[in-house]
């Protein structure tokens, strides 16, 4: 049986999603966000190294900066590479960035494939979703308030 990690309480960090059509989206989780209990079980993945392997895609799209933000470049620097890009804003996720031309999972690398494979959206899909609340679909974790 794996052992699930902890949270990481007030650590800024991005999971990965997969939208019912296999769009990908990644999760800022602003310190406190929720994360779906999948991606904290076992070691598999560590949270701290997902936007790091992301800077490393290659940037394909264009993109529209759904929400104004104090510092949109993180933002941004993901949307580029073809992800929908949610930040928590305390109650939710909201979509602050989006591709025009959105990756697939199928193209990821497998390591990010098998990340964003935890968090697979069956009923929604990203280009249509401003805001989702994740603890409503499945089962996430989340720090103590």
């Amino acid at each position: 049986m794996n052992k699930q990690q902890s949270y990481p309480n007030g650590i800024d960090c991005t999971w990965l999603g997969v939208d019912k059509f296999g769009a990908v989206a990644a999760f800022v989780t602003a310190g406190q966000g929720e994360i779906p209990s999948a991606i904290l079980e076992g070691d598999s993945v560590d949270l701290r190294e997902i936007e790091f392997l992301l800077m490393a895609l290659p940037m394909i799209a264009d993109i529209n900066l759904r929400v104004r933000v104090p510092r949109p470049d993180d933002f941004m620097d993901m949307a580029c590479r073809g992800l929908y890009v949610y930040d928590w804003n305390g109650a939710r996720y909201t979509l602050v960035a989006e591709p025009r031309s959105a990756m697939q999972c199928s193209a990821l690398s497998d390591e990010l494939k098998s990340i964003a494979e935890f968090a697979v959206f069956d009923s929604i899909e990203f280009s249509k979703q401003e805001s989702i609340s994740v603890g409503s679909i499945m089962e996430v974790v989340q720090p103590a308030m």
